[in-house]
């Protein structure tokens, strides 16, 4: 879990270059000792922002083994420890409930994952959303883990034919083929996509 502070500088040269911004990351110990309240306010005095100014992540990172009402009750005890919520340009919440492997899909098969971060945002957040101070806007990481797939090499690793999409509200519908050494990707596809009908 991480709350990230970020300001974006106002950009000099174009409109497509991306500016660093000025952040600071809290640890759950951190959060957890009590640290973030005072944290954010010292941050901000350091560096001479103005909430007005600053974009709040609230990213609780990989939830992929939480359930949604034990994200829920750690997003909204962040959210009350967050001081001046109703202040800031933006604030919003994120998480990753997508597994961090497809292994947990055998091969030739499917299987549905619960979208905690979702569910945990839709039905603990935005549906109690008149008894909040703000309701914050939501973020996931799509159909890939937090730790991503750096340093696999596609053309030189093996690896499974899948489909990875979001299916109604509340699950991730993945689905696995074969190797693509043993049939060419291309070949499994249609057959793959017919499960998610």
């Amino acid at each position: 879990m991480r709350v990230r502070l970020s300001r974006t500088e106002p950009m000099q040269r174009s409109p497509y270059s991306l500016v660093p911004p000025t952040s600071r990351w809290y640890s759950r110990e951190e959060f957890e000792a009590g640290a973030l309240s005072d944290g954010v306010r010292s941050f901000m005095r350091r560096h001479g922002l103005r909430c007005s100014e600053v974009d709040i992540i609230l990213d609780l990172g990989p939830v992929d083994h939480g359930v949604p009402l034990g994200v829920e009750r750690v997003a909204k005890a962040i959210l009350s420890d967050l001081p001046d919520v109703v202040r800031w340009r933006t604030v919003t919440l994120s998480g990753c409930a997508f597994p961090w492997s497809m292994g947990v899909v055998e091969r030739n098969s499917h299987k549905r994952v619960e979208r905690s971060e979702w569910m945990a945002w839709l039905n603990g957040l935005y549906s109690y959303r008149s008894q909040l101070l703000r309701l914050p806007a939501f973020s996931d990481c799509g159909i890939q883990h937090t730790k991503g797939v750096e340093g696999f090499d596609y053309r030189k690793m093996p690896w499974s034919a899948a489909i990875r999409y979001a299916c109604g509200e509340d699950e991730w519908l993945l689905i696995k083929g074969e190797s693509n050494r043993s049939i060419p990707p291309r070949l499994q596809f249609p057959d793959l996509g017919s499960v998610s009908k």
